[in-house]
């Protein structure tokens, strides 16, 4: 069992350091060993705004703009949700050191959902929210 203290801690975490959201083309059945989406259709840098929505919740929140490089015209059917997480145990340490100004990250993800077609019009723009609850 994880204490509720540990699981707010462990929600604040995540919605501060997984940021970023892309989008792809793949729909089948995630791999927990991948670390990317199946077919990604922009690789651009597409932030989130995170909201705890409760102490153990989490609320990622981006307006698609039907115009986007990459994506206007497509139908995506995978979204991903992506944070720059240090490289290894060293670097974590440099990570939360705050006198530390510098450490390597690599780009993670934290989880790929597929989702039913969506064919994305350039006219038009789409509010993507994923809740994601700690447990």
């Amino acid at each position: 069992m994880m204490t509720e203290f540990a699981r707010n801690k462990t929600a604040l975490f995540i919605s501060q350091i997984y940021n970023t959201i892309q989008f792809g083309t793949g729909g089948d059945a995630s791999n927990p060993y991948v670390n990317s989406l199946d077919a990604p259709l922009n690789h651009a840098t597409l932030s989130t705004t995170n909201i705890m929505s409760n102490d153990t919740t989490i609320d990622f929140t981006y307006t698609l703009q039907g115009n986007t490089t990459g994506i206007s015209g497509q139908t995506i059917q995978e979204i991903g949700v992506f944070g720059n997480l240090a490289t290894n145990a060293t670097q974590t340490g440099l990570m939360v050191d705050t006198g530390t100004a510098s450490y390597a990250v690599e780009e993670t993800m934290l989880f790929r959902i597929p989702i039913d077609p969506l064919f994305i019009k350039g006219t038009e723009s789409y509010d993507i929210v994923i809740t994601m609850e700690v447990m």
